[in-house]
This record gives structure tokens, C-alpha cells and sequence, in this order.
């Protein structure tokens, strides 16, 4: 796989330096190639979603071979922790501290000994999606219909409660999903993730490729960053996308 190029921006336009929630971050295998690439978007409801999302994103990058899902979590949450000092926070900042961070994960992984096949793992509603040059969408996952967005979605939550439910086996199937996809069946197709607001959009969008082809466009060529954020700003006050950090990336495999 190659990245091919990746936008993002907050959920305020005229505050471009806020707090972005939304990360990613490419495996790099040799040169420009990676295996693997991962987006995360922390919740805003908890303490730090977006520090959070930015260990979880380093994390699963960084292992090597192989993830090994609960060591993953657990080195992304001893980092998460040594970002604080909570002796050095008042009582209200204990409690929502006490209280932790979630986040969404989307991975996305060339399978080693087939170049043509993708395995997609996703907890949240950060999606990918086999898309056309001419903005035709083939595969949705893990979310097909815009509907579903409206639902809370299950999250990576860093308290031990949170491991221990996303690891139980009589829960496991309410947060992980799973598919793989042969491109060998999708030819020209690129990999596109988003998170949720983007996601929801492309999803409203469908019957509009054109219109999902210019956003892929803005995310891959260089130096587009107010272009993508103008664009983002328009679609947010005229067609129907939700005010959130919006990040896409645009993979080839």
C-alpha cells in the first residue's frame, strides 16, 4: 500500500490551532510503502480523546509483526498516563481523569503473503471505504448506512473497565469488527478512511460521486490543507456534514 495523501481539520474553522481529536499514522515498511495504516478519533466526552487516540495511533503503528491486540492497548495506555500528573490536578480534573479517554480505531492491513488483499479491523465509526477515481463507492465498512451514525458507537477506552470489555469474550463482538477485501476483485479502486463526519457524508453522498471524488482530490495533492479546511467549512454550512474534526486519508494498494 501507498498513502497517497491525507487532509484533516478541527471541528472549528476559525480556530485553526484547536485541539484536533482525529490522528493517523502509516506503517512504513520500506521507502513509501507501509503494511498497515491506523486512524483514531478520540471522544470528546472524555478527559484527553485526542491524546488518546494519538497513543492508540502510535501504538498500533509501531508494533512489529503480528499486533498483538491487548499488549498494544496496554503499552498505549502506560503512555497515555505518563502524559499526566494527576497530583498536580485540582479535584475536578482528578474525577474526569479517573473517568478516562475513547477512541475509535481503524486499521487497515496489506496481508503479507497477498498483495491484493486488505484486512480491515474497526472499533467506532471511523471508516473505510473502496472507492473509484470517479468517486463511486463499492465497499463500506464498518458502517454502510448514514443512519447508523446516529447510534453511539463502542470505543477504546483506556480504564481497566474499558480493557477488560473490549477484551471480554461475551462482549468482544459489540466492538471488534472484522472483513477482508480482494482488490484483485476492485481493480482501480483506491482505500479511503475518514472519520465519523466525513464517513456520514460520503455515506449521504453516494448517489453524488462527483462530489466525493473532489474531496478525494483536495486529500491527495500537496499543500491543500486551507483548501481541504475551505471545503470542509462549505459542505459543514451547505450540505448537511456534521461539525466535527473531519480527516481522510487515501491509500493505494
Amino acid at each position: 500500500m501507498h498513502l497517497l495523501g491525507a487532509q484533516t481539520t478541527t471541528k472549528v474553522f476559525a480556530a485553526p490551532r484547536a485541539t484536533n481529536e482525529d490522528c493517523y499514522a502509516p506503517h512504513v515498511k520500506k521507502e513509501t510503502h507501509i503494511g498497515r495504516f491506523v486512524m483514531c478519533d478520540g471522544a470528546t466526552t472524555g478527559f484527553a480523546g485526542g491524546a488518546w487516540a494519538q497513543e492508540l495511533a502510535a501504538a498500533i503503528s509501531g508494533s512489529e509483526g503480528k499486533i498483538v491486540w491487548n499488549e498494544v492497548v496496554s503499552a498505549a495506555r502506560n503512555a497515555y498516563n505518563a502524559r499526566f500528573n494527576p497530583e498536580q490536578m485540582n479535584v475536578f480534573k482528578q474525577q474526569n481523569f479517573a473517568k478516562g479517554s475513547s477512541s475509535t480505531v481503524m486499521l487497515v492491513e496489506q496481508d503479507a503473503a497477498h498483495a491484493n488483499l486488505v484486512h480491515v479491523t474497526a472499533i467506532g465509526d471511523t471508516c473505510c471505504f473502496a472507492v473509484r477515481p470517479d468517486g463511486v463507492i463499492l465497499k463500506a465498512f464498518p458502517i454502510s448506512d448514514p443512519a447508523d451514525f446516529a447510534k453511539d458507537p463502542y470505543l477504546v477506552t483506556c480504564t481497566d473497565d474499558g480493557i477488560r470489555f473490549l477484551f471480554d469474550e461475551q462482549y468482544k463482538d459489540l466492538f471488534w469488527k472484522r472483513d477482508t477485501w480482494d482488490f484483485s476483485e476492485l481493480a482501480g479502486c483506491r482505500l479511503l478512511c475518514a472519520t465519523d463526519a466525513v464517513s456520514r457524508w460520503i455515506g449521504q453522498n453516494t448517489s453524488n460521486p462527483s462530489k466525493i471524488a473532489w474531496l478525494i482530490n483536495l486529500a491527495i495533492r500537496k499543500k491543500r490543507k486551507k483548501a481541504y479546511a475551505k471545503r470542509i467549512q462549505w459542505l459543514r454550512e451547505h450540505d448537511g456534514m456534521v461539525t466535527d474534526d473531519s480527516t481522510i486519508a487515501v491509500l493505494s494498494v
